[in-house]
């Protein structure tokens, strides 16, 4: 990927959560993000469609980070469930977050795929 392409999406991805920490997620609109990302609308629209999109890219990120080899992290690679230890550790960061946004139809859509996303976890590592 080339790097400006990996630099705007890395922004973007890093800025929402940050956002959603102080507004709730019907108040964050794209030029809100785009500011606080320092991207232009125009390099926003070339790489998603809408926010939620921005919000999918966080979730694959995180899955992605939760499923790095357990080996990488200094865990027992015949261990169970090795993902737990960077699971509880992103809560953790994130906590607030997740409170601030459990209320809304939209935080509904964060917890469910949050629980989509461990049970997804279980499952691979069982497989």
């Amino acid at each position: 990927m080339d790097r400006r392409i990996k630099r705007t999406r890395n922004s973007l991805t890093q800025a929402l959560p940050e956002l959603m920490m102080r507004y709730d997620w019907d108040t964050i609109n794209v030029q809100l993000l785009c500011d606080h990302a320092d991207v232009s609308r125009s390099a926003f629209y070339t790489h998603f469609k809408h926010k939620a999109e921005v919000l999918e890219q966080c979730f694959d990120r995180l899955e992605q980070e939760l499923l790095e080899p357990a080996n990488a992290r200094g865990l027992d690679k015949h261990a169970t469930l090795m993902f737990i230890p960077n699971l509880l550790g992103h809560v953790e960061t994130h906590c607030d977050l997740l409170q601030r946004n459990t209320s809304s139809a939209a935080g509904l859509v964060i917890l469910n795929r949050f629980k989509s996303l461990v049970k997804q976890l279980a499952a691979t590592e069982f497989n």
